[in-house]
């Protein structure tokens, strides 16, 4: 922490901060404010995620739903310390005068660590799992989206086939989807300027608002209709698109507001829209 704790960010556009900065301003980036708010509205969509609702529905009761949802919770926050004490020995080890200037890129970080001291099983050993981990990720995402497409669409849409035809179209959807998402981060590879999190985490800022916006509604308020929460939805995703820009497509028309914000914002202005809709409606 001695090494790392006056090292400076160099994500821009953003003002660069300390490595623990308790400011208090929606500019600059990765106060503990900011991570604060960002985490706690991951915590929120933990209900909108299709594998934990999943885990959830395997449980007897709602109140051991409940309890899980705030495990879950718990361990998401502990897994962020981790990962930051992490991070703050990589910034230190960086910090040595025999490392200067590296890495060139703060993605390359881990990588150039693991790279100049582990051995080289070792080595083996994280580049497999870092592997296997992206694409346990990458393969269950797409399963999903597959299942929620031919379930939740194409059955009503084409009711009355066979469950081999809607196999077929399952495979179709995720064959589809995966180029997709190739051409997508073709796209996004061209912006390597910005470090993958901060990319991430723009691209989350628009869609994570809107989502845990209709979840909180559908939990907090009985009297929350469906064009309520769509409205909510709506007014979530303005504001984020207000605050945050479309990454790489157009700039925020409200600049100065750092995107580890964004999400948390949108989610309170789409709650508060559901609501008073819901107000307005039930009059």
């Amino acid at each position: 922490y001695e090494l790392a704790h006056d090292a400076q960010s160099g994500v821009k556009p953003y003002p660069s901060t300390t490595i623990l900065s308790a400011e208090l301003s929606l500019a600059v980036e990765s106060t503990i404010w900011a991570i604060f708010m960002a985490r706690a509205t991951d915590v929120i969509t933990f209900g909108t995620q299709q594998l934990a609702v999943q885990r959830l529905l395997t449980l007897e009761t709602p109140r051991k739903m409940t309890k899980a949802l705030i495990g879950f919770a718990a361990i998401d926050l502990l897994f962020t310390v981790m990962t930051v004490s992490v991070a703050w020995g990589l910034v230190a080890y960086f910090a040595l005068p025999e490392n200067a200037g590296l890495p060139e890129q703060a993605d390359h970080a881990f990588v150039q660590f693991v790279a100049r001291e582990f051995p080289q099983l070792l080595r083996s050993l994280v580049v497999a799992g870092l592997i296997a981990a992206l694409v346990s990720t990458f393969d269950s995402g797409l399963n999903s989206s597959g299942a929620v497409l031919v379930s939740d669409f194409y059955r009503r849409w084409c009711p009355e086939r066979s469950e081999h035809h809607y196999v077929r179209m399952s495979r179709l959807f995720i064959l589809g989807m995966s180029v997709v998402v190739v051409l997508f981060t073709i796209w996004q590879f061209r912006f390597r300027d910005q470090t993958a999190l901060q990319r991430i985490g723009q691209l989350n800022a628009v869609l994570s608002g809107p989502m845990s916006t209709i979840f909180v509604l559908g939990v907090i308020s009985r009297r929350t209709t469906g064009g309520c929460a769509i409205f909510g939805g709506v007014v979530s995703l303005t504001a984020a698109l207000l605050l945050n820009g479309f990454p790489n497509v157009f700039e925020p028309p409200i600049a100065g507001i750092n995107w580890m914000w964004v999400a948390g914002i949108s989610t309170i202005a789409g709650v508060a829209g559901g609501l008073l809709a819901s107000h307005t409606n039930s009059r």
